[in-house]
């Protein structure tokens, strides 16, 4: 499964007040129901990515090298969408600006080139944000995409391999990452956006809020 992410971030100048990458558990992050691993990384701030660019001459669909760790001491809500989007020739730029939302959209957050969530291949910051936070928040059972298949019966949400638990259900799924660039929260498709900016006040007091 593949997907574009887009990144928003707040700063946290309003807040209070990890470590360092080894070969040592994360088990200091750890609640019941996460998974506690020998892990590549400590944060999401080891990880950099590739941006999604606007689309035009100067500024490429594919743009540069994009290194998470200019976010430490922002919260960040990772946001995986457009599977089925086609992510070439400027369409995917467009397709926000002209179409869904639409009325000259112009994103004011981070939005990163398509790259595979799930499966073979997948890229190793979605490896470590599963292994992080294994069901959303509000799914424990990962039921997460079944209502995919009453809007879309003919609908097949599962088109990766080898399949894992852990794996992103379907577009939406959200990610949000502290301060400290710690995973703290997982969301399912179906979770309200706006119910979101109560853990994000949380966050503005306390990085370790939810932890």
């Amino acid at each position: 499964m593949s997907a574009v992410c887009r990144i928003g971030t707040l700063p946290a100048r309003f807040a209070r007040g990890a470590t360092k990458l080894g070969s040592r558990r994360v088990a200091s992050h750890a609640k019941p129901g996460r998974i506690a691993i020998r892990a590549m990384a400590s944060s999401f701030h080891d990880f950099k990515g590739k941006t999604l660019g606007g689309g035009t001459r100067d500024d490429p669909q594919v743009g540069t090298d994009f290194d998470f760790a200019q976010l430490k001491g922002k919260i960040v809500l990772v946001n995986n969408f457009g599977h089925q989007c086609y992510d070439k020739d400027f369409e995917l730029m467009n397709t926000l600006k002209y179409v869904r939302p639409g009325d000259g959209y112009v994103p004011k957050f981070q939005i990163m080139a398509k790259c595979v969530v799930n499966g073979e291949g997948e890229e190793p910051l979605w490896t470590y944000l599963k292994s992080a936070l294994p069901s959303p928040s509000d799914d424990r059972a990962g039921m997460g995409a079944d209502f995919i298949y009453d809007i879309q019966p003919n609908t097949m949400p599962i088109q990766w391999s080898p399949v894992r638990r852990a794996d992103i259900t379907w577009n939406f799924e959200k990610f949000l990452i502290n301060q400290d660039g710690i995973p703290v929260k997982r969301y399912s498709p179906k979770y309200e956006n706006a119910d979101i900016s109560a853990d994000i006040d949380a966050l503005l007091v306390d990085p370790n809020a939810l932890l």
